[in-house]
């Protein structure tokens, strides 16, 4: 018990930062596939480092956090009509944005109560 005060008084004093995996990505994607694709990217948090060509086709580089990745095959193949692929490989972990950082506590205090009500 004495720990459990203890580390929350230092959580108190200093604050927390809520940190997640970000991944390096690696899209191809057909020329004329690129804009709805970079939009989507844009919706997941990624960061486009650069765009090159390679025969006809577009590859895209870039860092997104990996929570913004799960279902991207699905979606990638059917804005590409199957044509689109996707590679991502762990590079850091960094602080989650405010806003989302807030929700993640508050969705989890609110799971906390919901457990201890119904106990």
């Amino acid at each position: 018990m004495a720990g459990k005060l203890a580390v929350r008084a230092a959580i108190e004093k200093v604050g927390t930062t809520i940190l997640e995996p970000i991944m390096r990505f690696e899209v191809t994607v057909p020329e004329e596939f690129l804009g709805p694709v970079m939009g989507d990217l844009s919706r997941r948090r990624a960061v486009v480092a650069e765009t090159t060509d390679k025969s006809g086709a577009k590859i895209i580089r870039g860092k997104v956090p990996i929570s913004e990745m799960f279902q991207y095959s699905t979606t990638l193949r059917s804005m590409t009509q199957g044509r689109g692929n996707f590679s991502l490989e762990p590079s850091e972990y960094l602080a989650v944005p405010k806003g989302l950082s807030q929700k993640i506590v508050e969705d989890r205090v609110a799971q906390r109560k919901a457990q201890q009500a119904a106990r």
